[in-house]
């Protein structure tokens, strides 16, 4: 992490802080525990007081990089937590293009309203009046462990500052994702060779 960069104005100067003490805060939450979504709840909290967003959804890549499949769906929707929607990465060219380009983007206005407009579930949240959309990639070390999701009311919630914030979430969610894969990864092989 890297600490806020020097500012003349007090008040600015202040909110850097505050924003950098919440990166920490989050980056110490998902690296407290190996079991990452037992502390989402958490980190979607503080991840809205960073970013105002209406609707905030953690989705985790399939070991296979099949699908990505929402672990955690904060905010307005029609959408529970217990239901797992599961969307095919290789289908969908926008989660397919981020995933390899690892580059976040913004969809707002009409972009938005024509963004899967064949899909039920994205005619619902346009229907709802969620006006804006900002997808940033969970990257680590070169590999793609998923994405997070936020979207607004707002139809100019989502600018430059918003998706470096964005990224200075994900790279504290994909890092601690990433050492409970390897955790888990290492377990099952152990557990394999007990067996064997």
């Amino acid at each position: 992490d890297t600490p806020p960069t020097q500012s003349d104005d007090p008040a600015e100067l202040q909110r850097l802080v505050d924003e950098h003490h919440q990166i920490v805060e989050i980056g110490r939450l998902v690296g407290s525990t190996l079991d990452i979504a037992g502390v989402f709840t958490r980190v979607a909290e503080t991840a809205r007081e960073l970013i105002s967003a209406d609707r905030m959804v953690i989705s985790l890549i399939t070991d296979d990089g099949s699908e990505l499949v929402d672990q955690y769906v904060d905010g307005v929707g029609p959408e529970v937590q217990s239901v797992e929607i599961r969307t095919p990465v290789k289908t969908d060219d926008n989660y397919y293009d981020l995933l390899i380009a690892n580059s976040p983007w913004v969809l707002k206005g009409e972009e938005l309203k024509n963004y899967k407009s064949e899909s039920s579930e994205e005619r619902s949240r346009h229907a709802m009046g969620l006006k804006s959309l900002m997808v940033v990639p969970l990257m680590w070390q070169g590999s793609s462990y998923g994405i997070v999701t936020f979207r607004a009311f707002d139809n100019d919630a989502f600018g430059e500052h918003q998706v470096g914030l964005g990224q200075q979430i994900t790279n504290q969610i994909a890092g601690a994702v990433a050492s409970a894969n390897q955790y888990a990864k290492v377990d099952r092989e152990s557990r394999e060779k007990e067996q064997i």
